[in-house]
């Protein structure tokens, strides 16, 4: 049986999705869409997922503890698969921490590690919006 809040996820996605698309012309969409080669959407998915592996790698550093590599990212992607279905982001968390409790033992580490973690990156995203913010300055574009 499906979860009446995915449900009403998925509705309000598939709502969205057709205001865009009645909004900007299918054929632009479908041109700008096919206007992206197959070796860039290849090289892009592929930076993607690494880009991942190395969220994985840095989660599992946090951790200092003996979490093997394949169990800290496959604990990693379980975590982003859980965020497309459980409510929150934290469900995420909840998911990749109970995929690697044996291995730490140590229950108060993870959920101290996963605040760590969203604490980095929410610096780093700042910082890059913050470095954006500049150079648009610098180039003359206009913010407003």
């Amino acid at each position: 049986m499906l979860n009446k809040r995915w449900l009403i996820q998925l509705g309000g996605s598939a709502i969205l999705l057709g205001i865009v698309f009645w909004i900007l012309p299918v054929s632009s969409v479908v041109e700008a869409l096919s206007s992206i080669s197959a070796k860039v959407f290849a090289a892009v998915l592929v930076l993607f997922l690494l880009a991942h592996v190395a969220a994985a790698l840095k989660w599992r550093a946090l951790l200092g503890r003996e979490v093997p590599i394949g169990q800290a990212i496959r604990a990693h992607y379980a975590g982003l698969a859980a965020n497309l279905c459980l409510p929150g982001a934290v469900g995420g968390d909840a998911v990749r921490a109970g995929l690697v409790m044996k291995a730490v033992n140590d229950g108060p580490h993870l959920v101290a590690v996963s605040l760590i973690d969203r604490l980095i990156d929410m610096l780093a995203l700042v910082s890059l919006a913050m470095v954006g913010l500049l150079l648009s300055q610098v180039d003359g574009i206009s913010t407003t």
